[in-house]
């Protein structure tokens, strides 16, 4: 990690992932539950974070590749990034940006019937 944001946030990520605990009086609770004990089991790794735009993101997209986790995001500043998740790439990690716009993006979209197009929507 480069510096304290970098930290900080790996220590606000540990701060929301203490065990949630619920209380429901429905026949659900046994599901419900379920849920819960594998939600509360989950990791978050260090390796498994990227820093995929420049400013604050605003949109945030799972392509629904069958074959690769690809992550799109894009951020106040008009930044569309790209994370290749599985990736380990020294040079980038695998995020890939660029600048469509000039103004936040408010919405990224793909088609099942056209993977390989992603739209964005903005403010410019």
């Amino acid at each position: 990690l480069s510096d304290e944001s970098d930290i900080s946030i790996l220590n606000d990520l540990k701060d929301i992932s203490t065990p949630c605990i619920i209380k429901h009086n429905n026949s659900n609770n046994k599901s419900i539950n379920d849920y819960i004990n594998r939600l509360n089991i989950l990791k978050l790794d260090e390796n498994d974070i990227a820093k995929v735009t420049e400013a604050r993101v605003t949109s945030v997209f799972c392509h629904p590749s069958s074959n690769k986790l690809i992550v799109a995001a894009g951020d106040k500043a008009g930044f569309f990034g790209l994370w290749d998740v599985n990736k380990n790439d020294v040079y980038n990690g695998g995020v890939y940006r660029y600048r469509p716009h000039v103004e936040s993006i408010i919405r990224l979209y793909s088609s099942n019937n056209e993977p390989s197009k992603i739209y964005s929507a903005s403010y410019d």
